[in-house]
């Protein structure tokens, strides 16, 4: 499925985090995402995780030397696990160059 952001398709109603890499930062500083999910969980009680990743990021080139697509899945895939081990939804994207939001 793909999202436009310029719809409002994703609404208002959320807690954001950011990461430098979106996947990759919250692999790489665990106890800070863990910690973040935790207190979300506990004072908005919240039920769904989205990672946002971009494409052309530079978290990406800094820590691969390259940018690619099957590198953002792999992380995905590794913060998907770590999410749904507390019980939560979660749902990853790609927002392409293109400015699409693509949901894997």
């Amino acid at each position: 499925m793909t999202y436009n952001l310029s719809k409002n398709e994703i609404h208002n109603d959320f807690d954001l985090i950011t990461m430098a890499g979106a996947s990759l930062g919250a692999l790489t500083w665990k106890q800070t995402f863990i910690d973040h999910i935790e207190i979300a969980m506990s004072l908005h009680n919240i039920k769904e995780v989205y990672s946002i990743e971009h494409m052309d990021c530079g978290m990406y080139k800094n820590t691969y030397g390259t940018d690619n697509l099957n590198l953002h899945i792999k992380n995905i895939n590794e913060l998907e696990k770590i999410v749904l081990n507390y019980g939560l939804k979660f749902k990853g994207f790609i927002l392409d160059k293109k400015g699409n939001l693509i949901e894997l």
